[in-house]
């Protein structure tokens, strides 16, 4: 964990800690089907739309492993695992989520200080292609 942060990022060799993080969830289209000689029961069924997401994270410090030479770019495609880690009383994790890939599709930091070589995040934004919860 990093310290000061209950909500935890890592893709790839990036780790990062943010106090918010808006838009955990999912949605998918329902169809209803009538079936047999009931038609006054409809069944749902998911559809074959599914809308992914855009996770909004916010206030946050990270750091990058220093043999990787990359790093942020807007349209970055995240084609590796990613998770997202909550920690709850005493330091434990409550929950976790992940997804597969992803797109960076905005980012911006604050000042940066000569002296260090961590990056402090104001605002990422990615769209993914759907959450899912981890069990622990």
């Amino acid at each position: 964990m990093l310290a000061g942060y209950n909500f935890v990022f890592t893709c790839g060799t990036f780790k990062a800690g943010f106090s918010k993080i808006s838009g955990i969830g999912g949605k998918a289209e329902i169809e209803y089907l009538k079936e047999g000689g009931r038609d006054s029961c409809a069944y749902p069924l998911a559809g074959a739309s599914y809308s992914a997401g855009k996770l909004t994270f916010e206030k946050g410090w990270g750091t990058f492993n220093p043999l990787y030479s990359g790093g942020f770019k807007v349209g970055m495609r995240l084609n590796q695992p990613c998770t997202i880690i909550i920690y709850g009383e005493e330091k434990r994790i409550a929950r976790c989520f992940g997804f597969d890939k992803g797109v960076i599709s905005s980012w911006e930091c604050s000042t940066l200080d000569a002296g260090k070589s961590d990056l402090i995040i104001d605002t990422l934004v990615i769209e993914h292609t759907g959450l899912y919860e981890v069990a622990i």
